[in-house]
């Protein structure tokens, strides 16, 4: 598979720019559009771009180098305190209509993309440096999530199985055990808010559980508290909910913990950046896809 860096010689590098800081979190988004070429003129007109769309027969595109140049897929988003994401991130689209389940054959090449970046980039822990469009990408004015993506239906549950992501098993009762609502004393709701934040979310403490709570909460059940029964409130927090969450956060407690205890790395970020195209199945993206003029 030959070598591109994403740019096309007649779209003036509008689909991609040069990454100038290092690699250090995966979004996941989905098409809404149902076939890759609708889903490239929605890019076109929206003026967004992504590393990698994968088609619902597994066929993975690729249309920028992951190492040494940045997409327009995050546009205004925050995560763990950092902002700008597309200059830390490499984005991964599958197409899907928003409605459906996600084929096998997707989730199969999704898969083997997430274990060639493990390799390719030894820095990135993919159990946590990977996330959903939708709990990254927050409105212009306010820090209110602006994408859903990649949607309630997407199989967190079988990545994390994978080694990518967290997920932990909970019961029926536990998801039904509401631990923090609307109705809850200010107390409770400050802390949950403060531990949302310090998860990642752009979520701010007020002490009140009003819509902009209740969205991300929702984006954090979405994809740790799957509703297999259609009958949850999704922006409920749940004792489901906060098991899941001390769940994650023992594991980014115990990573820092060993962090802080090894050496930092002094290798360069580009002396060290993997070539971009080691996957085999990778299939070459066609010409007239190259040649969008993507922002």
């Amino acid at each position: 598979m030959p070598k591109t860096n994403g740019i096309s010689g007649t779209n003036n590098n509008k689909d991609s720019k040069p990454r100038t800081k290092p690699v250090s979190l995966v979004v996941l988004t989905y098409s809404v559009s149902p076939d890759l070429e609708k889903t490239l003129i929605t890019l076109n007109n929206l003026g967004a771009s992504v590393h990698y769309i994968i088609e619902e027969n597994g066929k993975q595109n690729q249309f920028t180098n992951d190492a040494t140049d940045i997409t327009f897929c995050c546009g205004k988003s925050e995560f763990r305190g950092q902002s700008s994401l597309n200059e830390i991130s490499i984005n991964m689209m599958l197409i899907n209509n928003a409605q459906s389940v996600f084929q096998e054959a997707q989730i199969t090449k999704l898969i083997d993309f997430l274990q060639d970046l493990a390799q390719r980039y030894p820095d990135l822990d993919l159990k946590k440096d990977i996330a959903g469009l939708g709990e990254v990408a927050v409105q212009n004015d306010q820090p209110f999530p602006r994408h859903i993506a990649p949607g309630k239906l997407f199989p967190w549950k079988q990545l994390a199985q994978q080694g990518f992501g967290l997920f932990l098993a909970t019961t029926p009762e536990q998801k039904a055990e509401i631990c923090v609502s609307p109705i809850s004393p200010e107390a409770k709701i400050l802390d949950l808010q403060t531990k949302l934040r310090e998860y990642g979310y752009a979520i701010e403490a007020s002490g009140i559980y009003d819509e902009v709570t209740k969205a991300w909460v929702t984006r954090f059940n979405q994809r740790y508290v799957p509703d297999e029964t259609n009958q949850l409130d999704a922006n409920l927090w749940s004792k489901a909910s906060q098991l899941s969450l001390e769940h994650i956060q023992q594991y980014l407690n115990t990573k820092n913990n060993i962090n802080t205890q090894l050496p930092s790395s002094q290798a360069s970020f580009f002396a060290s950046a993997p070539a971009a195209n080691t996957i085999d199945e990778v299939d070459k993206v066609s010409e007239q896809a190259r040649t969008l003029h993507m922002k």
